[in-house]
Parts: structure tokens; sequence; C-alpha cells
């Protein structure tokens, strides 16, 4: 029942026209990033980050892998340190385990493909013409 009543809470934020709606998202904005450690350098911080991620934005760039970067990096950095701390300072145990070397594999896959696409599509565009 809860969700439903919550649910038109939201839709009636969606009719707040942006120049309302965006200053109050800056105000709070500034008022988290100072609350988080009462320093005004964590404002002047997210100030930065702010109008750099609208740069990107405007020319295209797509902000969801820097979200996840800023939100998953630390804690890939910090569980990667705790991996080679258990190998002993060597990296060899994360080449030598079957699960690591899929999510390797996949990894590269990733970072791959789209070179892969586009050489195909040049491939492709170059026949039909």
């Amino acid at each position: 029942m809860g969700f439903y009543g919550a649910r038109r809470v939201f839709l009636n934020v969606t009719k707040i026209p942006n120049s309302i709606l965006a200053p109050v998202i800056v105000v709070l904005c500034v008022i988290g990033s100072y609350s988080l450690r009462n320093n005004m350098f964590d404002v002047w911080v997210m100030l930065i980050l702010g109008f750099i991620g609208y740069v990107l934005e405007e020319n295209g760039y797509p902000l969801a892998p820097a979200v996840l970067a800023v939100i998953l990096g630390p804690m890939a950095e910090a569980n990667l340190r705790r991996s080679i701390m258990m190998g002993r300072g060597s990296v060899i145990p994360l080449f030598t385990r079957p699960i690591c070397i899929v999510v390797i594999i996949l990894c590269v896959l990733s970072l791959l493909t789209p070179y892969f696409q586009a050489r195909k599509k040049k491939a492709n565009d170059a026949r039909t013409s």
C-alpha cells in the first residue's frame, strides 16, 4: 500500500517545473556535500565535478561509466589489494584461478567489442559501396 502512495508523490514531483526543481536540487546537493565533513572544500569539489559533468553531457559523453567508476573504483581497489595480500604480494594467483581467467577474458572482450564492431561496419560499408 505504501508503494502506491509513494508512487503518486513521485509522480507529482515530475510535474514541478525545471526552473523550480533545479535550484532546489542544487541547494540540497550543496547542503549534503557540506554536511558530509563540514568542509567547504567538499562543496567546491562537488560544484567543479558538476560543471565537468555538464560539459561532458553537452558534448555527448555518457556519464554512467564515470559514476560507476567513482562508486565501484574504491571497492575494486580495496579488494585487489586484499587479494594481492592473500597471494603474499604476488599477482600470479589472479591469473591462475578459473573464475579470474573468465572475468579477465570478459573484460578484454568488452574492451575490444567496439573495435571489432566498427571494423565490421566499415567492411560492410565498403562492400555495399
